[in-house]
């Protein structure tokens, strides 16, 4: 009986043991199941590098992802996200600022489109030559480039008048369309757009020698290519 007699000291000299840590709270329920998923399996590898020594910031530092999940002390509950890669801001402004351009340009293209129904009386409009050049040479400093052309053409706005270079503008439109890298803008509007007043012009241009040697067969394509996008004028001239 005495041999199995066990001093009593360890228990009256046991030293306390630390007080245990709180529970986190479980995620809502309404929490994306993803980001849980996520930020269980980063509490896991954080564990097991604090198990090997690794301090918090070699273990930043080692992460490869490209986005990692952290947890912040005061609330070990809450999650952010956290992205290496800074938001590319040249790229979107200047994106922005493109969508910018190209929407002030389309507007004074339908300025020119409509300078040139009153000019011509075009689209039932009743014929009014004065309000008609003032609406494209005011389209042509907003930076319509049929504007452009056609102030070339005729001298005004400032520009010289140079039937070579208004032939030159209207073939890159008839051509290419008003948009950088060959976009065909303002084709659905009413009489066909930009680019079929363009294609009306070269056939003009061909069949009166402005900028170019007479050629009545190409007038006929330039005018056929206008008439079909619907352009009246075009259509008038070849009888349709």
């Amino acid at each position: 009986f005495l041999s199995s007699f066990r001093p009593i000291s360890h228990l009256l000299f046991r030293p306390k043991p630390p007080p245990r840590q709180p529970p986190l709270p479980p995620f809502s329920r309404y929490a994306n199941p993803d980001l849980r998923r996520d930020a269980s399996a980063f509490a896991s590898a954080a564990s097991s590098q604090r198990a090997k020594g690794t301090s918090e910031a070699e273990m930043g530092a080692c992460c490869d992802s490209e986005a990692e999940l952290t947890t912040h002390r005061d609330k070990p509950q809450s999650v952010v996200l956290r992205t290496d890669r800074p938001t590319d801001t040249h790229t979107y402004s200047t994106a922005m600022e493109e969508e910018k351009k190209n929407k002030m340009r389309e507007a004074a293209d339908r300025l020119y489109l409509e300078g040139i129904g009153y000019y011509w009386g075009l689209n039932f409009k009743t014929i009014d030559e004065a309000k008609g050049k003032r609406m494209m040479v005011e389209a042509m400093e907003k930076g319509s480039l049929i504007a452009k052309a056609y102030c070339h053409f005729s001298g005004w706005g400032g520009l010289h008048e140079d039937e070579k270079e208004a032939f030159r503008l209207f073939s890159f439109i008839a051509t290419h369309g008003h948009g950088a890298g060959g976009e065909e803008e303002g084709e659905e509007e009413e009489g066909g757009g930009t680019r079929a007043h363009a294609q009306h012009m070269l056939g003009l241009c061909y069949r009166r020698g402005y900028g170019v040697g007479v050629d009545g067969r190409k007038a006929r394509e330039w005018y056929g290519k206008a008439a079909a996008r619907g352009y009246a004028r075009a259509q008038n001239n070849l009888g349709i």
